[in-house]
């Protein structure tokens, strides 16, 4: 699909006008894209109409076969992809997120470093609308497919946690991600270990990312260094890395913390404004 098709089912729209003289529009946030400030070629004269064009383009989409080609992480789910109803193949994990997210309610919730998103339809199931990203793109692609099978209101992306997509265009017309994926409710589970000892960051710096994409509450799990999977990892200078000083971390950013027990030693934190 070529970019000038895109642009064959907008709808031209006037540049804004503004009263000040000697004022660039294009200086200026606008709340359109760039792309609906100028005509739009016209459909092919083999579609009746847009929305004809549309659903055409829609099903040309679809029918790209997507690779299935595994991932270091893309065979995490593989020996058991639990229900989304409370069974005995749920672990602790399971039980405590399903009952924070019963009693929360929250109407978006936002899952970072999802992986194949087994959380993210957990939310959806509950009836939040759901964006989820991991920087595997197998994993992701995986999201996508029980997504798309079970109807689940996800949204999922690709995207890095410490590299999110930056704002762009003309008057930044595109908001960046921080700012566009904040939803009331973050989930961040089995990530800060990663981006501590494989990422290289600090508590201040997670705390900081993961707060400005929370409208109110975080999720988060925290695997101290006796977990068996840290355990493996090379902890020099490390010293900082304790549930006291995540602790701190967080407190920084939110108002109360709830801690409630995992399977040994991992605990998940209830972070809340």
């Amino acid at each position: 699909v070529q970019p000038a098709e895109f642009a064959a089912l907008t709808q031209p729209t006037a540049a804004p006008q503004l009263e000040e003289k000697g004022m660039l529009w294009w200086k200026h946030r606008i709340a359109i894209p760039p792309a609906r400030l100028f005509a739009a070629p016209p459909v092919p004269a083999s579609f009746p109409n847009r929305a004809a064009y549309a659903e055409a383009m829609h099903r040309e989409v679809e029918a790209v076969p997507l690779p299935k080609t595994p991932s270091a992480w893309s065979g995490y789910y593989d020996a058991c992809f639990p229900t989304f109803t409370p069974s005995t193949t749920w672990i602790s994990k399971h039980r405590v997120n399903h009952q924070l997210l019963s009693e929360l309610k929250p109407k978006s919730v936002l899952d970072i470093g999802s992986n194949r998103g087994w959380y993210a339809q957990l939310a959806a199931h509950l009836g939040a609308k759901v964006v989820a990203f991991d920087a595997d793109e197998v994993c992701v692609t995986r999201l996508y497919a029980d997504a798309k099978q079970r109807n689940c209101d996800i949204l999922p992306l690709v995207m890095s946690f410490q590299k999110p997509t930056p704002g762009y265009g003309l008057g930044e017309w595109f908001p960046p991600a921080i700012e566009r994926l904040r939803c009331d409710l973050v989930l961040a589970l089995g990530v800060v270990h990663h981006l501590v000892f494989l990422d290289g960051l600090r508590f201040d710096q997670i705390v900081a990312g993961l707060a400005d994409y929370s409208k109110h509450s975080l999720i988060v799990e925290f695997a101290p260094k006796e977990d068996q999977h840290v355990a493996k990892w090379d902890a020099t200078g490390k010293d900082w890395y304790t549930l006291e000083n995540f602790k701190s971390a967080l407190a920084y950013r939110f108002k109360s913390i709830r801690l409630l027990p995992l399977d040994p030693p991992r605990i998940v934190l209830l972070c809340q404004n």
